[in-house]
């Protein structure tokens, strides 16, 4: 699957196959015919950006972020984009009641 904000399209799973074996010229290659294939996602969500993170396949991560995708939450702070993670943390104003004190985000705690 593909996610174009907030869409989902359907692709084969070559991209996903390749980073998590670690083929970086084949993710290169793939990128290069189709850009959009960096947002692909699998079956449970997880997305291509984040099994290279889980694989620790780090050339993979820097080509998947070269593409220019739209980070989530999870893909922002897993890869260290801080600048990215403020802004979406900040714009958040869904925190229930209740978790509000154990979720507020700490600025004075991300490097600057």
């Amino acid at each position: 699957m593909i996610r174009s904000k907030g869409k989902i399209k359907w692709t084969r799973p070559e991209l996903l196959e390749a980073v998590k074996k670690g083929q970086t010229e084949v993710v290169k290659e793939l990128l290069q015919k189709d850009p959009s294939l960096a947002s692909t996602v699998d079956t449970d969500g997880v997305s291509a950006l984040m099994k290279s993170v889980y694989y620790r396949k780090t050339d993979i991560t820097s080509l998947l972020l070269s593409a220019g995708i739209d980070l989530n939450i999870f893909e922002a702070a897993a890869t260290g984009e801080i600048n990215r993670l403020k802004t979406l943390l900040a714009a958040d104003q869904g925190w229930p009641p209740h978790t509000q004190r154990m979720v507020s985000p700490r600025w004075d705690l991300l490097p600057s």
